[in-house]
């Protein structure tokens, strides 16, 4: 392996120290100031932060065991791997209204998809269920759509399998 073992595990060569901020979060390094003339202005001492600054920072209170890494800015923040950052083909990326991907994510544990009603997706590594109907609670009577990969192994298409009625309290058969 390359590399210098004497550098291994140690801190970085940047150490901002302690969060200074007793009662709460700070930016720790501005990378975007939106108010360079306000923060001139402030001289040596540190100007009041901005919405609008792109920053990385701690966002929690001055604690040694729940210090919080916080990453912000106004517009977006995206993740490249072999890319220079050309704002176009990021992997992954957030916005104030969205977390998008490029690329396929992988979960290994259970997602859950807020603003889903209980019961309307359902989704393991060989069926998929949906719930179309707009309807509130889970009442008896309810549809469920049961879809299937066909087996094949190389990523191919989804089948519809069956549909299914929801058993009242119980939950769809196979679908809950």
């Amino acid at each position: 392996m390359g590399g210098n073992a004497a550098l291994q595990n140690l801190k970085g060569v940047l150490n901002v120290g302690g969060n200074s901020a007793t009662t709460g979060p700070t930016h720790l390094i501005t990378l975007f100031d939106f108010e360079p003339d306000k923060s001139a202005a402030y001289g040596s001492s540190r100007a009041p932060n901005s919405i609008h600054d792109t920053f990385i920072g701690i966002d929690s209170s001055n604690t040694n065991t729940t210090v919080g890494l916080s990453l912000g800015s106004y517009g977006s923040i995206s993740q490249y791997i072999a890319n220079n950052g050309d704002g176009t083909n990021w992997l992954e990326r957030l916005t104030a209204t969205l977390k998008e991907f490029k690329t396929a994510a992988k979960f290994d544990g259970t997602v859950t998809i807020v603003g889903l009603a209980a019961g309307c997706l359902n989704i393991s590594s060989t069926d998929l269920w949906v719930r179309p109907e707009r309807r509130v609670g889970r009442e008896a009577g309810a549809r469920c759509l049961r879809f299937r990969a066909d087996g094949s192994g190389g990523g191919g298409e989804w089948g519809l399998l069956g549909v299914a009625s929801h058993r009242g309290s119980g939950g769809f058969s196979g679908c809950s």
